[in-house]
């Protein structure tokens, strides 16, 4: 989704004659293996370790299916066990065929948008993008502030840091009435201060969610602007909304790490 941004960003970063950028993506199918079940189907048709111990969350390596050696990167979209599976077009089939009789069913991205929308995943090019920070993104706790070497944007953020920001993605539960796209108008006391970038119901948790791009004076803490009132205009009413300190599944992500 994002290959041409990422090819332009390396391309521009390149310094000196040694690294040559080449675009491999179209020599690769790629396939989520996401749920409760996802490391015991997979581990019918491997030979190789995908316990816990062996390969934990965030890792990746290379595995065998079936005729096929495809790259596995322990991660997951929807908030569960799951794996990402790198696979050589040519196989692309072979190991799709491989995955149905072991009890895998295909997910609607419909579906996938409520899970991540439940473990307050959010999505690039709705939710953020480059015009974010990710300390307005929210997602301060990526950034190893003490990196030797720095890295790039350090100054920027840090001056951010420091100095409080003026926009923030904040994740929003509502009313089980509307149905929430994005756009939707948000208000803060009765002022109109952004609006939704992406919502859905979440149907293992039952309830409607949504994130909302919103301006915030400069400097408030976080715990201020989750604490303020809210409402959103949808379908031409207005409905309250409570600001979520946390994803309202599994927050801990231990389903995910398990």
């Amino acid at each position: 989704a994002t290959r041409i941004k990422d090819q332009a960003w390396l391309n521009r970063s390149v310094r000196g004659d040694r690294v040559a950028i080449t675009d491999v993506t179209s020599g690769y199918a790629v396939l989520g293996i996401m749920g409760p079940q996802a490391r015991n189907i997979l581990s019918s048709l491997t030979p190789d370790d995908l316990a816990n111990k062996s390969f934990p969350y965030g890792h990746t390596r290379e595995i065998e299916i079936g005729h096929a050696r495809v790259r596995a990167c322990r991660v997951s979209y929807v908030g569960e066990l799951g794996w990402e599976l790198y696979i050589p077009r040519e196989f692309a089939d072979h190991v799709y065929d491989q995955l149905r009789p072991a009890g895998l069913h295909p997910m609607g991205l419909h579906a996938i948008d409520s899970c991540r929308m439940e473990k307050g995943f959010k999505h690039w090019g709705h939710d953020i993008g480059i015009g974010d920070t990710p300390i307005e993104a929210g997602l301060s706790f990526t950034i190893d502030w003490d990196k030797p070497g720095g890295f790039v944007g350090r100054d920027a953020v840090m001056r951010q840091r420091q100095g409080g920001v003026r926009r923030r993605v904040i994740q929003f539960e509502a009313p089980l009435e509307p149905l929430l796209l994005h756009e939707e108008p948000i208000l803060r006391r009765g002022q109109h201060v952004g609006q939704t970038t992406s919502g859905a119901r979440g149907f293992r948790t039952r309830k409607n969610l949504c994130f909302a791009s919103i301006e915030v004076p400069r400097g408030e803490p976080l715990e201020t602007t989750l604490s303020g009132v809210y409402d959103i205009l949808a379908e031409g009413k207005r409905y309250g909304l409570t600001p979520l300190k946390k994803p309202v599944y599994d927050p801990a992500g231990t389903k995910m790490k398990a």
